[in-house]
Formats: structure tokens, C-alpha cells, sequence
């Protein structure tokens, strides 16, 4: 297995020198521990779409004009090569390298489109906004990435204005929707292309994604389930329901990312089985519900559900299907279910990012009627 150069020194991955499938088996292993007895029942299977060279996004570090991570200790390590990166992500990695930032300290996401339909690459900057000041009014630094990136900067997902590239100061303008990711119709065995922007969260691989929703996917063969979704961002799990014929409610606090969902949903037009809730579901809060669901899918942030477990019990759903990248608030979710006559039927560890600590899990949970 190729290793790393900075295998002892960069804070993005501390698994290199470990076996590939040693990996594998400590995150099951690891996954197992946290549920004790519930998964000894259980053949936990796990998937992975590689070793290394998956990632089509990845945020950096931008500090004294070069481009690395901060390990745990604060300390700033340059990077000139990441391995985790595609063969396209490391093109915008050397490309973005040759630009002279002058600036303390900042943040950058690079992007590449996930089925090659944009011909530039994504670049987010989120710089301090006196940075990004001199930035417009320099110009130049920006003009020169722009012929090979589409820039956006700051929380706001502003991009460039290119008709004020000879202007005084380059000026900014609305986010812009663009198929950055995608998902896949189940039925046409097609590809689904998901509007976003380049700072909008994604899983970090097409090919790691398509393992979960795959999964997902094999669970809800039935024709015309009514699904719940908390935590759809732009659309992945979405989308494929969608798409089999299913009737999908999604409950998502990103404003921007519902309005990704509905374009989406225009584009392929699926609207019709669509309905859209937007609030933090987090904090407590009263559903109204027309038809109970025969699904609820769950893909919470880290933090894992909170209150929207109790809406989650509430609608006595047959199935639970739940995707963490945390198992730690997995497994207190969990607990609730459990006590309300859920238990766990299937359990999948994806490996999203080798060479880390860090995978993914995809459960189902079933009620199991007294």
C-alpha cells in the first residue's frame, strides 16, 4: 500500500502503516463495542470504494502564503501532496498553489464536479472580510484562478462577478446552483445531478455515497412509501426515493440547501412527491402530521437528532434506516428506539476516509409489534 510522506506529521490521517483491512476491521470492531450485546446477532458488513484517491472536496488551510492542515497541537503543517485527493482534486490543488495569497490565516474548500459536468474547478475562500476586501480591489489574484476555478467567498456563498473584472473593485453576486454532486435513479440505473454550491456539504466522494444510498436503496424496494427525511441537505438519499416512486417529506435547516432540493426536483421533475419542511429540528417542536410514515431516514449532523427523536417515535414507523458519521451519537439515539420496541436488523460500516479513525454507518432499525 502507498503511504503518505507526511504520514507522521499531517493531522489529516493517522492510519497509514495500519493494514487496509486491520483498518476495516478496528471501525467495525469499534462499532460493536458501542452497541455490546444489540449487534452480536448481527453480521456488521462493511464496504469500501478504496484505500486512497477518492476525495473530489477537501478543505484546507491557507497560512504565510501556503496550504496545509492544523494538527492537534495548533501547529500549522504545509502540504504539497495529498493522497486522499483524486487525480482531478490534486490538478486544483498544484493549480491553487501557485497563488500568492497574502494573508495571515484562512480557510479553503476545493471541489471538483462529481460526474465531470463543470469545467472548472470549485474554490470557497472563507477569509476574514478585510481579506477579502483587498482581494477585490487587487484583482488580479482573483482573475488569474478564475480562468480555471469558480470562485465563491464567505458564509454567504457570494460569487464573482466577472462583468466587474475592469471595474475599479471586483464585485460580488447571488450564490450560484450548479451540479456539482450526484445521486442515482434506481430505476433507470441513471445518474441524478444534485444542484449545490461549491461550499454546500456533500459526502467527500461520489463513489463513497453511492455505497450508502445503495444500501439504502436494497431496504426500500416497495413501490410508493411514504418516507421521512431529516437532515436531506441537497438531496442524495432524496432523490433516489424520488426516483423509485416513493412519496419523500424532508426536514432540513439549510434554507439554501432546500432551495437546491426544489430545483432539483424541477429539473427532474419530481415535485409532485415532494414536500419540504424547513426549521431546526433539532429543538422541541410539534408535527403536524397528515399520514404517519412507513420510513423515516435519518441523517443528523454529529450532534445526532436531540428532540427530533421524539417526532421520530411519534410517527410509529415500521422502519428507521439511520446514517451517522458519529457513532458515539448513534448509539445515544439508539437507546430510545430500543426502549420503544426498535430493534436493530442490519448494520453497515462505509468507509468514507480511510488511512482516518473515521467512517460512516449506515443501520436500520425495525419495530418489532407486542
Amino acid at each position: 500500500m502507498k503511504v503518505c510522506a507526511l504520514a507522521t506529521t499531517c493531522p489529516g490521517c493517522s492510519l497509514w502503516g495500519i493494514a487496509y483491512n486491520e483498518q476495516l476491521a478496528q471501525k467495525t470492531k469499534r462499532l460493536k463495542d458501542l452497541f455490546t450485546t444489540h449487534l452480536d446477532s448481527i453480521e456488521v458488513k462493511t464496504h469500501s470504494a478504496g484505500e486512497h484517491s477518492m476525495r473530489e472536496r477537501f478543505d484546507f488551510i491557507i497560512k504565510d502564503r501556503k496550504i496545509g492542515l492544523i494538527d492537534k497541537d495548533r501547529n500549522f503543517i504545509p502540504i504539497r501532496e495529498c493522497l486522499q485527493l483524486t487525480p482531478k482534486l490534486q490538478e486544483a490543488f498544484d493549480l491553487l498553489s501557485q497563488a500568492d495569497f497574502n494573508i495571515r490565516i484562512g480557510t479553503i474548500r476545493l471541489r471538483a464536479s462529481s460526474r465531470n459536468q463543470i469545467k472548472k474547478y470549485g474554490l470557497w475562500l472563507d477569509f476574514a472580510n478585510n481579506d477579502i476586501k483587498n482581494l477585490l480591489i487587487e484583482k488580479n489574484i482573483l482573475k488569474k484562478l478564475s480562468e480555471n476555478f469558480f470562485i465563491e467567498v464567505g458564509q454567504k456563498k457570494k460569487c464573482l462577478d466577472e462583468s466587474t473584472f475592469e471595474a475599479e473593485q471586483i464585485k460580488l453576486k447571488d450564490p450560484k446552483m450548479q451540479p456539482w454532486f450526484h445521486t442515482y435513479n434506481y430505476k433507470t440505473h441513471t445518474p441524478i445531478d444534485l444542484n449545490c454550491a461549491v461550499s454546500s456539504f456533500t459526502q467527500p466522494s461520489a463513489k463513497t455515497a453511492k455505497l450508502m444510498t445503495d444500501i439504502i436503496a436494497s431496504w426500500l424496494q416497495n413501490t410508493e412509501l411514504k418516507v421521512w427525511e431529516f437532515g436531506c441537505g441537497i438531496g442524495q438519499y432524496t432523490f433516489s426515493l424520488l426516483s423509485s416512486g416513493h412519496k419523500v417529506e424532508v426536514f432540513e435547516n439549510d434554507e439554501f440547501a432546500l432551495a437546491c432540493v426544489k430545483e432539483t426536483a424541477i429539473h427532474n421533475h419530481l415535485l409532485e412527491k415532494l414536500t419540504i419542511h424547513a426549521g431546526d429540528f433539532q429543538r422541541p417542536q410539534n408535527l403536524e402530521m397528515n399520514e404517519k410514515p412507513d420510513v423515516v431516514l435519518v441523517n443528523p449532523p454529529k450532534s445526532g437528532l436531540k428532540n427530533f427523536t421524539q417526532n421520530v417515535i411519534a410517527a410509529n414507523t415500521k422502519k428507521i434506516i439511520y446514517v451517522s458519521c458519529y457513532p458515539e451519537s448513534l448509539r445515544t439515539d439508539s437507546e430510545i428506539f430500543l426502549q420503544h420496541n426498535y430493534k436493530i436488523t442490519n448494520a453497515h460500516v462505509v468507509d468514507q476516509f480511510p488511512q482516518t479513525n473515521h467512517f460512516e454507518v449506515v443501520m436500520l432499525f425495525e419495530r418489532v409489534d407486542i
